[in-house]
């Protein structure tokens, strides 16, 4: 496997690990964004991605993601296929483990996924997450990256 193509999966990761974080939510007392950095992901040489990252811990709180703001090249759009937040030690009520799940959204500069996907997402804390997600149909080659806010942001704020 190729170094680019190692780096695409593992930027694919971090934009689902970014929306994830965004279903996490903050606390009220925090900022509007969620203190976590931009995940930054580049797509393929066919414009496609793919990320699997698993949360190494969990959050000291429980969290609402209300918006994840997808930035993109203004030019540039493509399909968020099929995008999970799933408990990695699910309880027996909900043997899948799916927390958050949303299918073919259409992206482009400032989509937000929380809005897209009819969210937001509730994050209980202290329980570790996996965030997939994958995407096709966007520019070769194209960087992006996700940013998650407690509040609903129609984009950059």
């Amino acid at each position: 496997m190729s170094l680019h193509n190692i780096f695409a999966r593992i930027a694919k990761v971090i934009a689902f690990v970014l929306s994830a974080v965004i279903f996490f939510g903050c606390l009220p007392a925090m900022a509007d964004i969620i203190p976590t950095p931009p995940l930054k992901a580049k797509t393929d040489s066919q414009g496609k991605f793919s990320v699997s990252v698993p949360q190494s811990n969990g959050l000291p709180l429980d969290a609402v993601v209300r918006s994840a703001i997808l930035s993109l090249p203004n030019s540039v759009t493509g399909t968020i296929e099929n995008i999970k937040i799933i408990d990695t030690d699910p309880p027996v009520s909900n043997p899948s483990g799916l927390v958050f799940g949303c299918v073919n959204i259409r992206a482009k500069n400032n989509t937000n996924l929380i809005k897209e996907c009819g969210g937001p997402a509730q994050l209980k804390a202290r329980v570790k997450y996996r965030y997939q997600a994958i995407g096709s149909g966007f520019k070769p080659d194209t960087e992006f990256e996700i940013k998650l806010y407690n509040q609903f942001n129609e984009g950059e704020i």
